[in-house]
């Protein structure tokens, strides 16, 4: 249990992912992910974060049946912040130093950050 909430878990209406995953689990040219992991609120989830290059990080997430509060949590290490996301290649300010919020997320969806 300890290991599936560092990768997601469900806090009131949200769904938090990534949120314990430390800095130094991923590394460039890495990835993290899940696939077909069922929820407590019905149907599965997928998601895989890639690491392609120094300063960005990619998080794809397939949600379950019914629409999802994401709270997707990139783990940049603290001496790091987000300057920019994009969800589905349209830029987004609903970001803090190191997390995406996305209300009532229904489609699959792909964000992408970048930091320094």
């Amino acid at each position: 249990n300890l290991v599936r909430d560092m990768l997601l878990y469900r806090r009131d209406r949200a769904l938090y992912v990534l949120a314990g995953i430390p800095a130094d689990w991923i590394a460039q040219g890495e990835n993290i992910g899940v696939q077909n992991a069922p929820v407590t609120f019905g149907g599965k989830i997928s998601f895989r974060l890639t690491y392609p290059r120094p300063g960005r990080m990619i998080l794809t997430f397939t949600p379950p049946a019914k629409p999802v509060d994401l709270r997707a949590r990139f783990p940049i290490g603290e001496s790091h912040s987000i300057k920019s996301a994009t969800v589905n290649g349209k830029p987004v300010k609903t970001f803090s130093k190191s997390q995406v919020f996305l209300p009532q997320v229904a489609m699959p969806v792909t964000i992408e950050v970048e930091f320094q």
